[in-house]
C-alpha cells in the first residue's frame, strides 16, 4: 500500500509530491526515482519507503529532521529541500 501524504499541505503534481511541515518542504520527484535506495539507508528518521512502483515516497514528514541526507545521497536528484525559516518559506534569512 502507498502511504498517503501526512499533512493537508502536501500536494502531488504529475509525479512530483511535495511534503511540507510548518516553513519547511521536501519536494520527491518520483519520476526521476529508479528505486536504488540510497536515500533509504540514509534517511536518520527512517521515514522514506518505495511503494509498489518501486518510487520512493515519504511515510510521516512531521518525523523528517530536514538534514537533508537524502538529497545528498540521491544519484538521481530526486529530493529538492526546502529546510525550516524563520523568514519564510523560501527566504533567506540575515547573514
Amino acid at each position: 500500500m502507498t502511504p498517503t501524504p501526512s499533512s493537508t499541505t502536501d500536494q502531488a503534481i504529475g509525479d512530483t509530491v511535495d511534503f511540507v511541515a510548518g516553513s519547511a518542504r521536501l519536494t520527491v520527484r518520483r519520476a526521476y526515482c529508479k528505486g536504488c535506495k540510497l536515500c533509504l539507508d540514509a534517511c536518520p528518521a527512517a521515514i522514506l519507503v518505495l511503494d509498489e512502483e518501486d518510487l520512493v515516497t515519504v511515510t510521516d514528514i512531521n518525523q523528517c529532521t530536514f538534514c537533508g541526507l537524502c538529497a545528498a545521497r540521491c544519484p538521481d536528484f530526486v529530493f529538492v529541500l526546502t529546510p525550516h525559516s524563520s523568514t519564510g518559506l523560501g527566504q533567506e534569512g540575515p547573514g
